[in-house]
């Protein structure tokens, strides 16, 4: 009898409380694993024989719901370093699909969806879902981002905290009365995008705005209002020189980047220069096709980035800070594709003309290839030489690695 006693308790307790700890070790390896599936497997493995035992079946439920959520996250991130044979959008929503059929895993699929830039999809999925602020949230967000009024109404009207300005759908029509008196109400940082809105949708002439351009041109939160004006008002070659001024002006913004923080390096919508390449002064071409490319780049358009950048044929004829522009860009093009070997590539091209700039690219790109002693040698290597801003943080987690 003793030992079916000490059996049972060896069943119900020290063996699962062993899997326990086991799935708990697997669990903490997810993030660091080159395939992070596999220890996700072993614990929730783990957890399953864990749950054997009632004492612990609560814990065990909590841990393999903590271990899908760390899967996902490092989905997430995988997705955005872009690595080769990297998780892709794709493969994280086919993950998210197989959880259970749960209000908390129905929302982080929806807000997964949001981040993936899928709208479309996440004003599809909402309306099947329980109705609730998390909920609203996001699909309000979803259908501003997309301009679609009617849903915006709707899913505004069910938030709690959505912002006033999003439930005046005005803004997004052409009925509005006075933008005069709109734009006094507005905080002066948004003033200038309220007016590009009103130009590129024919609501006001370019000549009723064109002494508020007059008036903030030394101000760079207008240039892209400015680009719009330059599109409307005339034919820019009718005066060259100052179309030349103010695209000069935006190539002034241009810094280098990093692939860390590209949607906030956004100077325009690339399409305030794709609509001047045609009608522009010969000599202002160049610089417009890289703020297109430049543009595409830091909202992830990849495919059109390169697109752009091969309609320079010869780069080496380019000035040297033109030279560096256009290299660093094919890179974070690869980069971002998830092409360590093309990242390598273009570094190599651009390191005689910017040797601070593009060693950090190509310890980058060893250390995607996993060649960290290689990585080292040339961050080493920059002993001496100023690091760009845009880069200091990237090269500070290389060392630290």
């Amino acid at each position: 009898m003793l030992k079916y006693t000490l059996t049972a308790i060896l069943f119900l307790l020290i063996l699962p409380f062993g899997a326990l700890k086991i799935g708990d070790h697997f669990q903490e390896q997810i993030e660091n694993s080159a395939n992070s599936a596999e220890p996700w497997r072993q614990s929730k493995l783990a957890y399953r024989i864990a749950m054997f035992s009632p004492v612990f079946w609560g814990t065990a439920e909590r841990q393999a719901h903590q271990t899908d959520l760390r899967l996902s996250e490092n989905f997430f991130q995988e997705v955005l370093r872009g690595e080769r044979d990297a998780i892709v959008p794709d493969d994280h929503l086919a993950f998210l699909e197989n959880r259970p059929d749960t209000q908390a895993w129905k929302e982080i699929r929806l807000y997964t969806l949001m981040s993936y830039g899928q709208f479309s999809e996440v004003l599809v999925l909402a309306p099947k879902m329980l109705l609730t602020q998390t909920t609203a949230k996001i699909a309000s967000h979803a259908s501003f981002y997309i301009g679609n009024i009617e849903q915006l109404e709707y899913w505004c009207s069910e938030w709690e905290d959505c912002p006033t300005g999003w439930k005046q759908p005005e803004y997004f029509s052409a009925d509005i009365e006075d933008w005069n008196v709109e734009y006094e109400a507005l905080e002066p940082d948004l003033r200038p995008v309220f007016i590009e809105h009103l130009l590129v949708k024919e609501l006001v002439s370019p000549e009723e705005v064109s002494k508020l351009i007059i008036a903030n041109q030394k101000d760079t939160k207008w240039i892209c209002t400015e680009l719009a004006f330059l599109e409307k008002s005339s034919n820019p070659t009718s005066d060259p020189e100052k179309s030349s001024q103010i695209i000069s002006k935006a190539w002034a913004e241009v810094q280098y980047l990093s692939i860390g923080n590209l949607p906030m390096q956004t100077i325009c919508h690339f399409s305030r220069f794709e609509a001047l390449e045609s009608i522009a002064p010969k000599e202002s071409i160049l610089h417009l096709q890289l703020l297109t490319a430049h543009s595409h780049i830091t909202q992830f358009n990849i495919s059109s980035a390169q697109k752009k950048l091969k309609e320079i044929e010869d780069p080496s004829v380019l000035p040297e800070h033109e030279q560096s522009i256009f290299w660093q860009l094919r890179l974070l093009a690869r980069e971002a594709a998830g092409d360590a070997a093309g990242m390598e590539k273009y570094a190599l091209q651009g390191m005689p003309i910017n040797k601070a700039i593009f060693s950090v690219e190509l310890a980058k790109a060893k250390f995607y290839q996993q060649s960290k002693t290689t990585a080292l040698q040339h961050l080493s290597s920059l002993n001496g030489y100023p690091i760009n801003p845009a880069l200091e943080q990237e090269y500070k987690d290389m060392f630290s690695f």
